[in-house]
């Protein structure tokens, strides 16, 4: 290693650090092990040799392999802040505040509340256990990609960003069939609670309908015993006929 060039003497460097195989460095970036070695191993490579290594390790900072200064990987960097990706347009919850919603447990809890259906319906649509997805749900799991890529699928309309990151709104639109769905749900609670009031409104009308039947037949009952235990009340006296005078 000391008898190399800087440059070359950082790319074992930088391939020591990434676990990489020598002979997978030279398949890969078509550099011909010769360059390391006699001769050649103190000169320093040609821009079309640095542009090959740095294009098939596009994490190699290309500052660091030419100068040595600065972090050896872009990983380490920093080029952007953290949370770098926003959204001016955040999605407003009826159930759930901000904060909750930062968990992607508790977007699929909001999935589940917007689209009308229970965790067990979906653990059923998606292929997993009630109790595992309920386990993400309440954050004692972490949820995997293909979940929530499942779960895409299931509910069209749902923004990607949001889903898998908290970002922006909940829908890419307002989709026709959530309105739908909603709506849907609203006429057949107000259809099942009309129904309800009606069977219960007929079920009164039979119990009344009974009731005075029943009274009518005891109010007849007890008129005849009263007729039965009284006959001097109910039987009509006899009218005399006035004798003729003689």
């Amino acid at each position: 290693m000391k008898s190399l060039s800087p440059i070359k003497q950082r790319t074992f460097e930088f391939l020591d650090t990434q676990k990489i195989k020598k002979e997978s460095f030279f398949l890969s970036t078509g550099i011909n092990r010769s360059n390391f070695g006699g001769t050649h191993a103190k000169s320093e490579f040609g821009g079309d040799k640095i542009m090959k290594i740095i294009t098939t390790y596009p994490n190699l900072n290309p500052a660091w392999l030419l100068t040595g200064k600065g972090d050896m990987l872009l990983s380490n960097m920093h080029i952007e802040r953290e949370n770098w990706i926003v959204s001016d347009e955040k999605f407003h919850s009826a159930t759930h505040s901000h904060e909750e919603l930062l968990r992607v447990g508790v977007r699929i809890d909001e999935v589940c509340w917007h689209y009308g259906t229970t965790h067990k319906a979906l653990s059923q649509s998606v292929g997993i256990s009630l109790s595992r997805l309920e386990k993400i749900i309440a954050g004692e799991q972490p949820a995997p990609k293909e979940l929530l890529e499942k779960i895409a699928r299931q509910f069209p309309g749902l923004d990607l960003g949001w889903l898998f990151c908290g970002w922006g709104r909940m829908f890419t639109q307002e989709p026709w069939h959530i309105r739908a769905l909603a709506q849907y749900a609203i006429d057949k609670d107000v259809a099942r609670y009309k129904d309800q009031k009606r069977l219960e409104e007929i079920e009164n009308d039979i119990m009344t309908s009974r009731d005075e039947e029943q009274s009518e037949k005891e109010i007849d009952e007890q008129v005849a015993q009263y007729e039965k235990e009284n006959p001097d009340l109910f039987t009509q006296p006899k009218v005399r006929k006035p004798k003729k005078n003689t």
